[in-house]
C-alpha cells in the first residue's frame, strides 16, 4: 500500500514509530515519520496517545490500552473467552486451529460476541452449517453435552461496545447464508445422485484423461480388483463408484466446495441409498481428519481414486518436478499411503495388495495411456520410495497424517536404510524401521553399523559366498567367521519370522566386537592381501557377513562412522 507522495509500500499508513533500546529512543526514521516514546492503544477502547517509557514496559503498557501485542497471550485470552462463553450458552466450544489462526491476526484484543440462528436450519448437515460459519464468517460453533450442534455461534471481534448491534448484523448475515445453503441442499436432495451423476460426462477431468464420468468408471474397475485381491466383499463397489463423484456437479458443492463427498452422503441418505454406500461417498476422499472413521468400501474407492490420479498424472507427463506439482500427485499419493496405513493398523483389510499392485490395477482400468506399464512402473517405483522417505522422516512435520504414520517415523537415514531393504509390504517395513530405530542407540549396534558400512564399500562388486576356513591366516578373521557361523541360524530364523528386533540384537551381540577387531588398525586384518586366494576368501566372507541383515535394512546407508 502506498499513500500520499511517498514511494514506501506498507500494509497500512504509518502514523507513528516507537523504537527503544532500554529507555533510549533510537531515532529511527521511516516513511517520513521519526520514532519517539509515544504510541496509542486500541482505536476505540483506548485511542488516546500515551508514552512508553522503556522497552521493558512496552507489552504491559499496550495491554493496559487493550492491545495484546504478544500473539501467544492473545491466543490464550481468545480461547479462554470463547470457552467461557460457550459454557454460558450451555455447550462446549468446537475448537478449530484454522479459525484460531485467522482471528488471531484480525484483533488487537479478542472479545467475544455470541449470536444465533433459527433451529429449523439444524435439518441441514452439521458440516455445512459449520462450513458457513467457518469459511464465510470465521465464527466458532457450539455443541451441547450430547454432541448435538446448537443453533448458536461465537464471533471474535475487536470491540464489543455495542454487542446487541453486532449480534443483530451477524445474525442477519448468518440467516441469509443458511437460507441459501438450505435451497441448494433441498434442490440436490430432490434431484438425487443418479440424476446429478449424468452431468459428470460434461465435466473434464483432464484433457488427456477423459471426463469425471470416465474416472468414476475406472474407479469401479480398480476398486473391484483391489477388493478381489484382498479377499473383500466387492458387491457394492460398482454402485458406490458410480455415485462417488456425483456431488461434484451438485449445487451444494458448487457453492461450498469443502462439502464434496459430504454433500454426496447427505443426498444419498435423503434419497434412500444404502448407508454403507452413502458413507463411502464421503470416506473415499481420504481426508486425514476422517481416517479414524474410514470404512472398508470408502477405503477401496479412495485407493482406486488416488492411484488413478497418481498413475494417470505420471502417464501423461505431469510428474512433480521440484516444488512444481500442478496435478497434486504428491498429495494424492500421501493420502493413499495414510489410508493404507490406517487400514492396516485398524485391521480393516489385512491382505491389501501392495501400492505398486494397486497402481497396476489403476493403470489397467484406463482404456489407453501414452506409456506402457513396463516404462511407467520404474518411474512410479522411484517416486514412491522417495515419497515414503519424506513421509516417514521424523524431522519433517507429519501434519494431519501424524496418527496414520505413527510407528513408521524415524530419523531419515534409518528410513532410507529400511526402505532400500524393500517397501512393498508396509506392515513389514514398519517392523524393520522400529527394530533399527530402537537398536541404533546401543554401542554394539553403532560398532556393527560402522563395520558393515566399511564391509559393504569394499565388497560392492563381490559375490557373497562362505569362505574357506583353511585359508584363514589371522586369528581375527577366524574369530569373526566363527562368531557369525554361531549366530547365523538365529539371525536367519528371526528374520524369516519377522522378529527383526531379535535379528538385529543377535547380530549386534555376536558380531560387534569381532568385526570391530577385524577392522582395527593395529589388531585387525589387511583384507587386500597380496595373496589373491586369501584376499578373495576374505572378501567373500565380508560380503556374506555384510548381508546378514539385508532382510532388515541396508546398514551401510546409516549415517556416522
Amino acid at each position: 500500500m502506498r499513500w500520499g507522495t511517498s514511494d514506501v509500500a506498507f500494509g497500512r499508513p504509518i502514523h507513528w514509530i516507537v523504537a527503544l533500546l532500554g529507555e533510549t529512543d533510537l531515532g529511527v526514521a521511516y516513511a517520513g515519520v521519526k520514532s519517539g516514546h509515544k504510541t496509542r492503544g486500541h482505536r476505540f477502547l483506548a485511542p488516546a496517545e500515551f508514552e512508553v517509557r522503556s522497552a521493558a514496559g512496552y507489552v504491559e503498557g499496550l495491554a493496559a490500552a487493550h492491545v495484546h501485542v504478544d500473539p501467544t497471550a492473545r491466543r490464550d485470552t481468545m480461547l479462554a473467552r470463547l470457552r467461557e462463553r460457550a459454557v454460558a450458552l450451555g455447550g462446549v466450544l468446537l475448537e478449530d486451529e484454522f479459525l484460531v489462526g485467522e482471528n488471531l491476526g484480525l484483533v488487537e484484543e479478542p472479545l467475544v460476541v455470541d449470536g444465533g440462528f433459527d433451529a429449523a436450519f439444524l435439518t441441514l448437515p452439521d458440516r455445512l452449517i459449520l462450513d458457513v460459519m467457518r469459511t464465510h464468517q470465521r465464527y466458532f460453533g457450539v455443541r451441547d453435552e450430547k454432541g448435538e450442534l446448537l443453533p448458536r455461534y461465537l464471533a471474535v471481534v475487536n470491540t464489543a461496545n455495542d454487542p446487541a448491534r453486532i449480534r443483530k448484523g451477524n445474525d442477519r448475515v448468518m440467516r441469509a447464508r443458511l437460507a441459501d445453503a438450505r435451497f441448494f441442499v433441498e434442490t440436490d436432495r430432490k434431484a438425487g445422485l443418479d440424476a446429478i451423476a449424468k452431468k459428470l460426462s460434461g465435466i473434464r477431468y483432464h484433457a488427456k484423461l477423459g471426463t469425471v464420468a470416465d474416472k468414476a468408471v475406472r474407479i469401479g474397475v480398480a476398486a473391484r480388483k483391489i477388493a478381489e485381491a484382498a479377499g473383500l466383499d466387492a458387491s457394492k463397489v460398482e454402485r458406490a463408484a458410480a455415485l462417488c463423484k456425483a456431488d461434484l456437479a451438485a449445487l451444494t458443492v458448487g457453492e461450498f466446495p469443502e462439502m464434496q463427498g459430504y454433500a454426496g452422503r447427505d443426498i444419498a441418505l435423503a434419497t434412500g441409498v444404502d448407508r454403507e454406500i452413502a458413507d463411502a461417498l464421503a470416506d473415499h476422499w481420504l481426508e486425514p481428519s476422517e481416517l479414524p472413521k474410514l470404512s472398508v468400501l470408502g477405503l477401496l474407492l479412495g485407493l482406486a481414486d488416488k492411484l488413478d490420479h497418481f498413475v494417470g498424472g505420471f502417464a501423461v507427463g505431469l510428474a512433480p518436478t521440484g516444488a512444481n506439482d500442478p496435478f497434486q500427485l504428491r498429495r494424492a499419493f500421501n493420502r493413499a499411503v495414510a489410508a493404507y496405513l490406517t487400514a492396516l493398523s485398524k485391521g480393516l483389510a489385512p491382505n491389501l495388495p501392495s501400492l505398486t499392485a494397486i497402481a497396476r490395477f489403476a493403470y489397467e482400468a484406463y482404456p489407453s495411456l501414452p506409456k506402457a506399464w513396463a516404462d511407467l512402473e520404474p518411474e512410479l517405483h522411484t517416486f514412491m520410495k522417495a515419497r515414503l522417505v519424506g513421509l516417514f522422516d521424523a524431522s519433517i512435520d507429519a501434519g494431519q497424517n501424524a496418527e496414520a504414520l505413527a510407528g513408521y517415523r524415524a530419523p531419515r537415514d534409518v528410513v532410507e536404510a529400511c526402505i532400500e531393504g524393500g517397501f512393498e509390504d508396509l506392515a513389514d517395513l514398519r517392523a524393520r524401521i522400529a527394530a533399527v530405530r530402537d537398536a541404533r542407540g546401543t554401542e554394539a549396534f553403532a560398532k556393527l553399523a560402522i563395520a558393515f558400512k566399511r564391509a559393504a564399500k569394499i565388497t560392492k562388486d563381490v559375490v557373497a559366498a562362505d569362505p574357506d576356513p583353511s585359508r584363514f591366516d589371522h586369528p581375527a578373521e577366524k574369530a569373526l567367521w566363527e562368531a557369525y557361523a554361531e549366530a547365523r541360524g538365529v539371525i536367519e530364523r528371526a528374520t524369516a519370522s519377522r522378529d527383526y528386533a531379535k535379528a538385529v540384537e543377535a547380530c549386534s551381540k555376536a558380531l560387534a566386537a569381532p568385526i570391530d577387531t577385524f577392522f582395527d588398525k593395529d589388531r585387525g586384518v589387511f583384507v587386500m592381501a597380496d595373496d589373491l586366494a586369501v584376499r578373495e576368501n576374505r572378501l567373500r566372507m565380508l560380503a556374506t557377513i555384510a548381508g546378514a541383515l539385508r532382510g532388515v535394512a541396508r546398514l551401510e546407508l546409516l549415517e556416522g562412522g
